[in-house]
């Protein structure tokens, strides 16, 4: 695996439990200053390190527990296999033909 593909991850993990983190505080009803009240911080601190997550930057696990025994939840984690990779697209169409013009119609005869 290489670095890219690494921080890539990372990245798609700290979004998800972004994600995560304000779906519950839309379950729940509750602001920044609610959680930030019930935890002893403020609404700025909470609100930066939800913006960090969402950045692709992360928190402690503390911080998650912190934010999730607020709302009176709690943090499930699951590691599943991945999908594989689809194999590269080929192009399966058939070659062009060039269009070929309507063979002519015998005249029509009148009626």
């Amino acid at each position: 695996m290489s670095e890219e593909d690494r921080a890539a991850s990372h990245r798609r993990l700290c979004r998800h439990i972004a994600a995560a983190v304000v779906q519950c505080m839309a379950d729940t009803d509750m602001s920044f200053a609610e959680i930030a009240e019930r935890i002893g911080s403020t609404a700025g601190a909470v609100k930066r390190k939800i913006d960090r997550l969402i950045a692709g930057r992360s928190i402690s696990f503390r911080d998650v527990s912190d934010f999730a025994t607020a709302m009176g939840a709690s943090v499930r984690i699951r590691l599943v296999p991945r999908e594989p990779e689809p194999p590269p697209a080929t192009n399966t169409a058939p070659p062009a033909t060039p269009s070929q013009p309507e063979p002519p119609q015998p005249p029509r005869s009148p009626q």
